[in-house]
């Protein structure tokens, strides 16, 4: 091997080996230091489910699944990445061993997140310099944020196959475009059809790389030059992608987004396809240039709106896919948020995401814009394609931020070569400087990255771990591993006529499904929450009743992110917990259950503060995780005399207290100034509670007690529905 091969696999392995432990040692603990293997935040434990499943039966990997919801839920992600995990597993002796199936599991991701760094070095040395892979690949090992924590230690999700095969297939087409050699489209293509089998929503990632194709070819034939030669090119690396994902076609009942990636191929490859034959009409007629390529993007707009005519439901599945860019607003689903509910911090979240080489970054991307209008360069077309998509689709959810992270080490990778160049002599302490400001913040902010969304509490895991073992099956008999081939949503398993739910809020669906293995009423794909925001939110024992028996529930699990707390925000406090997200799921007016006043300090400042109505202590989800079950009275009502402010607000002008309700109603009825019975903290109930009869507390200690404890309660004489 020469010298410099040497170089280059030694420094690329370096960067790899750096990348796995970023990934590992931080969490290590967390993750393998409990009584079980804890995989991180929700979807992991929902793709471990479809891993356990998937051993028992490979490889058929579950269509459907009873335990997911309490009324059964059709499985219809990508199938890749779980067959992936699950035929290491197997192969490292996993049939027989569940915890090395969940060893083997938690490292998966892990593994294909180091592997970028290749990827990362091939587009930087092939679109910019060799040095500008060496920057790139150290930079996409240690890039903080979303691309870090979705490829930790125990973060089981199809997220670290997404990232890996869509920078290896922009790698290779990029490389085939430039180099115009049929071996580095077909790669190309495998690469992309093992993404679009990693990702139902992977139709992104084909509409970023025909962009950047189309643009490219839009300007060459405005400049009056040909791009004919990178037409074939990319219509075979779109060819192999679809003939990849077609054995699924015969199962789209299962996989129903397979329809929209070959409409997202085939729809590519006649675009690519007209473009390039109107650059090469242009060419023939500069003169005529610009009319043929505006007469070629009418035609482009006049086809996908025809298409769109013919067959509706491809709008609807473009639709659907549209709006995974919109996020949620209306209840907290943090990886779900646009970027513009972070308004006060929107200018701080990029470099949260990707330090100081987001800056680069950008500065890079404009060089690119220039090079790519200067013409000839389709490969550097197509990288700031993906950019901009992805940039898109990040404002949309900051989730997708995790799409960014090898662009953004590629494009700075070229401005970090580009300042080594200038540096001359002095690159010695240009190298310096950029490890300072460039690599040393990564160093930083990784780790604190690396600690967020770490899994269910040691208290979480023990509850579920209890509820296995003191609940009835939920369906009669234990169907966990049994295969559920034929049955769907609309033909259900027949065990769950007599099933019955755990009500919690989403989050722990799926922590329930496999710790516990119960079905939830709700989970991570937001089935269900409108049920349990009805469950948290009702009143009284009877209204309780009805609405835990009106949704199979026998079982209510909660924990201390129920109540309703202020935390620091732009301008205003923010109010977080299941309360508050329950009320805006069902679209509720908070204003009745609890609200934010001023309230003026000694030194002349005004605060806020959060005060609580009697209906907040009334809802069953309060009740249960502040009060339990018994009657409860209170050992004081307070009472806040306010005025209303110009804009809705309102100022605290005392608070008095009463020895009785009826006490404070009397004050209230005599008062000359606006008064109201409330709440002073979320565990000190404003007014008596009546005993529930019919709910029983049979696990767990009350808050205060143990303030972060997970408790169980059971409807009492629950008896399986008729039907």
């Amino acid at each position: 091997m020469r010298s410099r091969d040497l170089t280059r696999t030694a420094f690329v392995g370096a960067c790899l080996a750096v990348g796995l432990f970023f990934r590992v040692f931080y969490n290590y603990d967390d993750v393998f230091g409990g009584p079980l293997v804890r995989f991180a935040e929700n979807d992991p434990w929902f793709h471990m489910r479809l891993v356990d499943h998937l051993v028992h039966h490979f490889p058929h990997r579950l269509t459907y699944d009873p335990y997911l919801i309490v009324h059964g839920q059709n499985v219809e992600t990508a199938p890749l990445f779980d067959l992936i995990v699950a035929a290491i597993a197997l192969a490292a002796g996993g049939g027989s061993n569940p915890a090395i199936v969940e060893r083997v599991a938690a490292f998966v991701p892990a593994l294909f997140g180091a592997l970028t760094v290749i990827p990362a070095y091939g587009l930087a040395s092939l679109l910019f310099s060799r040095r500008a892979g060496f920057f790139a690949a150290a930079l996409a090992a240690t890039l903080p944020g979303e691309f870090l924590m979705r490829t930790k230690l125990g973060f089981v999700d199809h997220h670290a196959a997404e990232i890996l095969f869509s920078a290896c297939a922009l790698f290779f087409l990029v490389r085939a475009v430039e180099s115009l050699r049929w071996q580095h489209a077909v790669m190309a293509g495998v690469c992309l059809g093992l993404y679009l089998l990693s990702w139902q929503g992977g139709a992104l990632m084909v509409f970023a790389l025909i962009a950047g194709g189309a643009m490219f070819m839009a300007i060459e034939g405005f400049a009056g030059r040909s791009s004919a030669a990178v037409v074939d090119t990319m219509i075979t690396t779109l060819a192999i992608a679809a003939v990849m994902i077609a054995p699924l076609v015969p199962a789209r009942t299962s996989y129903p987004f397979v329809y929209l990636h070959l409409a997202a191929l085939g729809g590519g490859a006649v675009i690519i396809g007209l473009m390039g034959a109107a650059t090469s009409a242009a060419a023939r007629s500069p003169a005529r240039g610009s009319w043929i390529m505006a007469g070629a993007m009418a035609s482009v707009a006049a086809l996908a709106v025809a298409g769109l005519a013919l067959r509706p439901d491809l709008g609807v599945a473009i639709q659907g896919q549209l709006g995974r860019l919109k996020g949620f607003t209306g209840y907290r689903v943090d990886e779900a948020t646009p970027l513009t509910a972070f308004s006060f911090a929107a200018p701080i979240i990029p470099l949260r995401e990707f330090g100081p080489s987001v800056l680069l970054a950008l500065a890079g991307a404009w060089s690119v814009v220039r090079s790519v209008f200067g013409g000839g360069r389709p490969g550097r077309a197509l990288l700031l394609g993906v950019f901009a998509v992805a940039v898109v689709a990040s404002i949309g959810q900051v989730r997708f931020n995790y799409y960014l992270a090898i662009p953004i080490a590629v494009l700075a990778g070229s401005v970090c070569d580009r300042l080594m160049t200038r540096a001359g002599t002095h690159a010695e302490t240009a190298l310096l400087a950029l490890l300072v400001v460039v690599f040393v913040p990564n160093a930083y902010l990784a780790p604190l990255r690396l600690r967020l969304a770490p899994g269910p509490s040691d208290q979480w895991v023990a509850s579920l771990d209890w509820l296995r073992k003191n609940s009835p099956e939920p369906f009669g008999r234990d169907i966990y591993q049994e295969s559920y081939a034929g049955f769907s949503e609309a033909n259900r398993h027949p065990a769950l006529r007599m099933g019955y739910g755990v009500a919690a809020w989403w989050n722990r669906g799926y922590w329930i499904a496999r710790i516990a293995h119960r079905a939830p009423i709700a989970n991570a794909t937001q089935a269900g929450t409108q049920r349990v925001a009805e469950i948290f939110l009702a009143e009284g024992d009877a209204e309780s009743t009805a609405a835990l028996s009106r949704y199979r529930s026998r079982y209510v699990i909660v924990d201390d992110a129920m109540p309703a707390l202020a935390a620091p925000g732009p301008g205003a406090p923010i109010i977080y917990g299941v309360i508050p997200d329950s009320l805006g799921r069902l679209g509720r007016d908070a204003k009745n259950y609890y609200e934010m006043y001023d309230e003026p300090h000694g030194d002349g400042t005004v605060g806020r503060r959060l005060l609580y109505y009697p209906a907040y202590y009334r809802t069953l989800g309060v009740r249960l995780q502040a009060f339990g079950t018994g009657r409860i009275q209170p050992a004081n009502v307070p009472v806040v005399v306010y005025r209303e402010q110009r804009g809705g607000n309102k100022m605290i002008e005392e608070i008095k207290s009463f020895a009785s309700e009826d006490a404070a109603a009397e004050f209230i009825r005599t008062s000359t100034r606006p008064a109201r019975i409330v709440g002073l903290d979320p565990f000190t109930t404003c007014v008596s509670l009546e005993p529930l009869d019919h709910v029983r507390p049979i696990y767990g200690l009350p808050p205060e007690v143990d303030p972060e404890g997970v408790q169980i309660f059971e409807l009492v004489n629950w008896r399986p529905p008729s039907s």
